[in-house]
């Protein structure tokens, strides 16, 4: 049981890390923010846009001949999801830090950037592309769902390996 403790104590945060950075990739590639369409263009109700975490974190414009369309401007929330995500994630694998205390901060990191991600699509800052921003409806898709529910229990997990103690 000691050596089960002590592999679960050594090796979850490099799993974490891991699992962490793909979430991170997901962010970039996957459509995580649905919006009603009509709004965007209606003389093209059948076109499709595709907007991604990260176009809402940090901003997406189109270029339409010579000007450009900004659907979302950056938005400061971004930042509170993805510095304390990547914190979280490496200071829990540092080991010149003590280990109940890369533990707690890994944990307090992570379920701050994991409440947060649910509180991106509610908070979007809106360029003026839209036709009628009064009528936007963003939400979040099964990419921020799962990404958010992956990082508070990434949160959880250390919190568990913080009261977690090797018997001798």
């Amino acid at each position: 049981m000691n050596k089960v403790r002590s592999g679960i104590k050594k090796y979850t945060p490099y799993v974490l890390l891991l699992l962490g950075m793909w979430v991170i990739v997901t962010f970039f590639i996957a459509g995580g923010i649905n919006t009603n369409p009509k709004v965007i263009n209606p003389n093209e109700p059948t076109k499709i846009y595709y907007f991604t975490v990260f176009h809402v974190m940090f901003g997406k414009s189109f270029k339409v001949g010579s000007g450009t369309l900004t659907y979302f401007k950056p938005n400061f929330l971004g930042f509170m999801i993805l510095i304390p995500m990547i914190v979280g994630l490496i200071i829990s694998t540092i080991n010149q830090v003590q280990y109940k205390v890369r533990h707690l901060i890994s944990g307090l990191l992570l379920l701050i950037s994991g409440i947060s991600i649910f509180a991106l699509p509610h908070k979007a800052n809106l360029g003026g592309a839209w036709l009628d921003t009064s009528q936007v409806t963003i939400t979040g898709s099964a990419v921020t769902i799962v990404a958010g529910t992956l990082i508070l229990v990434f949160s959880a997990i250390n919190f568990v390996l913080l009261f977690l103690k090797d018997k001798k």
